[in-house]
């Protein structure tokens, strides 16, 4: 997990191929989790 190692986007993708989708799926949950706790307040 060192930055000074590789400090390119494509690294991180291709080390981790899972946390692309993840953190836009985790990401996306967060919003929708948020506007609903929102319009119900």
């Amino acid at each position: 997990m060192s930055a000074d190692k590789c400090s390119t986007e494509e690294c991180g993708t291709s080390k981790y191929p899972w946390a692309g989708p993840a953190f836009f799926v985790s990401t996306l949950i967060a919003l929708i989790v948020f506007f609903v706790w929102f319009l119900g307040a």
